[in-house]
């Protein structure tokens, strides 16, 4: 506590100002006036040597005199006395361990320069699949994809690999076990990283399933003993008894932008044509300020691609069966598209859009 501040506190209080005139005053709470005046004792007015101040007013600086110092962000400010009381002190720097989501944007920047590094002055043909939903997936469909697309560089799956029915919060009329569903997530991402350079995994909102289990099953302060990231578990392949899958990128966030293009799984999902698609290249424009020339999504499972204000936009279908609530009596007036995409970059890095094209099966 400072000194020079229980002086002044008392001084004022001699000159009859009340609690709050003195907080007022000197830029302190009521509750620190009043600790201030305990520590002091209420001696009352030959506690402290009468300052000859007339008129009935008294400033801080009058009591304490000026001090000028800089602060810690190098500003110039003025205090009272020769000593500052630090009961708190605030922080100058971000407490990351607060902001979870900076590690996915700190994956996603350095999967994002390494594609950029690797085919600078380059060509490039993206192969572009999601919403498979392991082990509900349309194997037959893609694996004639991939034989027939072996000369792309870069396989992007952009979401929902897997389906994680296991930990759907919905109720369930079958079990699907967790191991299967990894276990065929592995072998179908070993099938086609083995055919390409590089292959990227964003993470879609079935992935997010398991983080959503464990917070509300685990108590936070144990949640750090399981592993949430089941794309980064399934790649590393550690829980099967595999080894990790050098070429695949698992980005660790919900986009990714690669060369000029962004792809995308969001949450958000809008029933008219493709202005899921509109909505989500407006969001990187306006709130995250990414430049891009296209936007490529999933999620929605349906397919189409638009031009709009010169960026490309894409919805990409899906590769997977419809599941048994689509044959129930709460039927739905929107069908799933089967479909995936095939992407083109010239040697300047930048989408050929007569080249790029959503393809329907």
């Amino acid at each position: 506590m400072n000194l020079n501040e229980k002086h002044a506190c008392l001084q004022l209080k001699e000159k009859g100002f009340s609690r709050k005139e003195i907080a007022e005053r000197l830029g302190l709470t009521e509750r620190q006036v009043k600790r201030r005046l305990a520590a002091n004792g209420d001696r009352g007015k030959n506690s402290v040597k009468n300052t000859g101040t007339i008129g009935g007013t008294i400033s801080a600086n009058e009591i304490l005199g000026n001090s000028t110092s800089k602060s810690k962000l190098g500003i110039e400010e003025e205090y009272f006395g020769g000593e500052v009381s630090e009961e708190f002190t605030f922080p100058f720097s971000k407490d990351k361990s607060l902001f979870r989501h900076e590690e996915g944007d700190l994956r996603r920047e350095a999967i994002s320069d390494l594609i950029a590094r690797k085919y600078k002055g380059k060509k490039a043909k993206i192969l572009y699949l999601s919403d498979l939903h392991v082990p509900f997936t349309m194997y037959d469909a893609v694996t004639s994809i991939v034989n027939e697309h072996r000369d792309a560089d870069i396989v992007v799956i952009n979401g929902d690999l897997l389906d994680l029915f296991a930990v759907s919060k919905f109720a369930k009329d079958k079990e699907v076990a967790m191991r299967r569903e990894l276990s065929e997530g592995r072998e179908l991402v070993e099938f086609i990283a083995k055919r390409f350079k590089d292959v990227v995994i964003t993470e879609g909102n079935h992935e997010r399933r398991l983080k959503s289990f464990i917070k509300a099953v685990i108590p936070t302060d144990l949640q750090f003993l399981f592993p949430q990231d089941i794309l980064q578990i399934l790649v590393n392949g550690e829980v099967l008894g595999k080894q990790k899958l050098a070429n695949v990128h698992v980005v660790g966030s919900w986009w990714v932008k690669l060369f000029d293009t962004i792809f995308a799984h969001p949450d958000n999902y809008t029933n008219a044509n493709l202005k899921t698609v509109q909505n989500t290249s407006e969001y990187f424009s306006i709130i995250e300020n990414v430049w891009h020339r296209a936007c490529v999504i999933g999620h929605t499972h349906r397919a189409g691609s638009i031009v709009s204000g010169e960026v490309l936009l894409m919805e990409t279908g899906c590769l997977c069966y419809d599941m048994d609530y689509h044959h129930g009596s709460k039927f739905s007036r929107t069908k799933w598209t089967r479909a995936y995409s095939v992407i083109n970059i010239d040697e300047q890095s930048n989408i050929i859009f007569n080249e790029s094209k959503v393809v329907f099966l």
